[in-house]
């Protein structure tokens, strides 16, 4: 065996220009793969992670048929040993929320008012290094921080006072005036057009709520434990009291987009693959031509069939692994420059992007996957590709090739 490999090393090692030339061609294929797929799946979880860190978090608990008709008067009450029983699983967030008017002198808008602990909020997002101007609000006083486009839009700034007019718990009248201490870029361009923040108990008081709230925001240590925190929910808690919904239930429009823009992306990047497959094939079926003088003599001199296969079959290999390994190498400089400074689109693209509420930046995220992933496409491309020079080299007669 170990005279087979270092047969074929000798052999791509011999003819370099070829070498060179294949593994080029997948170095390329694998460095527009990664980085494609990378400002992709950066740029979906930039999006996701801004949604579900500023407001809806990965799971959320309502009062039973929240989610059907988001009313006011669907609300629970703040039981501390609910909150015991959860806080034992992940990170909690309480939030009150509802939509309405909020009106700044002459101008007014429809906008979402939610109530939220500020200590807990900043641990649940980090907020404080989303304020753009001014500072996060304060437990107990009048205070509101609003995203930045809404402040444009209501020619509003630090200082300036909200009158907001909506309705409250059991009909009851919602009324009141709050100072702009911020104004924050949630990172989410809906969420900068009509999200406001204001205290949990200042909340209560404006939508005569006094200690109910409309839902219990969780954040899981990882993504990934979503599915086995809401099972573990569901056997907690009284399901025909409580509902718990998953960020997929929250927030489908974004899943549902990112799953068509993966589609259309995996057919780019199979017609790369199908491109580069057929390079190597290409290559391959010159190599077995150039060479059949060569593997006719090998063959006469005893060897066999299965031993000159897998000679061809570790070249090949090694092309796809070299081809691989370089465009993994050249790929990471450009992807980890995009994951700190991503790209900012212009305006042009602004208004796209934000009606699928997507903020209109591309980011790069480095993923193990994302790398480990092209190579075990080229290695699958190399078996399929194998087969061609299998069933060839065992019908090779060494007198007829060597003639040949």
């Amino acid at each position: 065996m170990w005279m087979t490999f270092n047969l074929a090393l000798r052999n791509l090692w011999r003819n370099r220009r070829r070498t060179l030339i294949t593994s080029a061609s997948i170095m390329f294929a694998a460095f527009f793969a990664i980085a494609m797929s990378s400002l992709q799946k950066g740029t979906w979880l930039n999006t996701l992670e801004g949604m579900l860190h500023n407001y809806t978090g990965h799971i959320q608990i309502h009062a039973k048929g929240y989610s059907e008709n988001q009313s006011i008067n669907r609300l629970f009450a703040d039981r501390s040993s609910l909150l015991d029983s959860i806080h034992s699983l992940s990170e909690v967030d309480l939030v009150m929320e509802n939509f309405a008017l909020v009106s700044t002198g002459p101008k007014t808008k429809g906008v979402l008012v939610a109530g939220v602990i500020p200590d807990q909020v900043q641990q649940f997002n980090d907020i404080k290094s989303q304020v753009e101007k001014g500072s996060f609000m304060q437990k107990g006083k009048d205070d509101a921080v609003i995203g930045e486009k809404l402040a444009d839009l209501l020619g509003q700034s630090v200082g300036d006072t909200l009158i907001c007019i909506g309705q409250g718990y059991r009909g009851n009248n919602a009324v009141g005036q709050y100072t702009i201490t911020g104004i924050v870029d949630f990172g989410n361009p809906e969420f900068n057009k009509q999200l406001i923040y204001i205290p949990l108990d200042k909340a209560q008081e404006f939508y005569a709520a006094d200690g109910l709230i409309s839902s219990l925001v969780l954040i899981t240590k990882d993504i990934d434990h979503v599915e086995t925190t809401v099972q573990k929910l569901k056997s907690m808690l009284d399901t025909n009291r409580y509902e718990i919904q998953d960020y997929k239930e929250l927030v489908p429009s974004i899943i549902e987009g990112q799953a068509i823009d993966e589609a259309s992306a995996k057919i780019i990047l199979y017609i790369l693959y199908i491109l580069i497959g057929f390079g190597m094939l290409g290559t391959v079926m010159m190599m077995l031509k150039e060479r059949q003088y060569e593997f006719g003599v090998l063959k006469a001199i005893g060897m066999k069939s299965h031993q000159l296969f897998s000679m061809i079959f570790i070249e090949i290999l090694s092309l796809g692994i070299i081809g691989v390994l370089a465009g993994m190498v050249l790929s990471l400089p450009l992807v980890l420059y995009f994951q700190y400074f991503p790209i900012h689109l212009g305006s042009e693209y602004a208004e796209t992007y934000e009606q699928f509420n997507m903020e209109p930046l591309m980011k790069a995220v480095v993923m193990p996957e994302v790398f480990f992933d092209q190579a075990i496409v080229v290695f699958i491309m190399v078996a399929l590709i194998s087969l061609y020079p299998f069933f060839t080299l065992r019908k090779l007669r060494p007198v007829e090739a060597m003639r040949a």
